[in-house]
């Protein structure tokens, strides 16, 4: 289900934030520059944050490509705050597409931000590295809640399965390992790194269905 298929449920507020053409006519105002490529803005996803109603996630601007004639989808970060917050948001002066540029929609009390960059993600580089991701494997095996000291992975080959740019990316790999109970070893295996703290939630939570 989309989003938007939602909007007439929530409250008028959210409501708002959910109307591709409330925000479209929005976004324009506040970044003229916009005006001549913005075909429209819609929510692609867009959570609770916390107990207090704010919600993040994200927009995809549709723009004309320089040609005028065919279309790209850029995907910028959004937070969404409930009026009783107070629309305190600032806009940035750096131009679109630029890793400082932002603008707020103060009547829709959203900001929208350029994602910041995959690297921000705990880890990405080592394990999309073969090389470096045997290491981290490696480590991460040996210290886990289910440790398997023994084992050693040898070389790791990897491919993304889901990314979800600048929030979370889950690898699989083709493993080579020797050690202790090696002859048993799955020869893939899975890993998933995400942003700031939602690896640990996950693993909590992993973790408590599992006991």
């Amino acid at each position: 289900m989309r989003f938007s298929d939602l909007s007439p449920s929530l409250a008028g507020w959210l409501a708002d934030a959910a109307d591709t053409s409330a925000v479209t006519e929005a976004l324009v105002a506040a970044d003229p520059a916009l005006g001549e490529r913005l075909v429209h803005a819609a929510a692609k996803r867009l959570r609770l944050a916390d107990r207090t109603g704010v919600c993040r996630g994200s927009y995809v601007l549709t723009l004309r490509a320089i040609d005028g004639v065919t279309t790209e989808q850029v995907p910028v970060s959004a937070t969404v705050r409930p009026p009783e917050h107070g629309h305190v948001g600032v806009s940035g002066g750096d131009a679109f597409g630029t890793a400082g540029w932002a603008v707020h929609l103060d009547r829709l009390g959203i900001d929208l931000a350029t994602l910041p960059d995959e690297l921000d993600l705990i880890s990405y580089a080592s394990l999309a590295d073969p090389t470096r991701a045997a290491s981290v494997l490696t480590e991460v095996l040996r210290t886990g809640t289910r440790a398997s000291d023994g084992i050693v992975i040898r070389s790791a080959v990897p491919s993304v399965m889901r990314y979800k740019r600048g929030s979370r990316c889950t690898f699989r790999y083709e493993v080579d390992v020797e050690g202790p109970g090696s002859g048993s070893f799955p020869s893939t295996i899975v890993a998933k790194t995400y942003s700031r703290d939602k690896g640990a939630v996950a693993d909590r939570s992993m973790r408590a269905l599992w006991e």
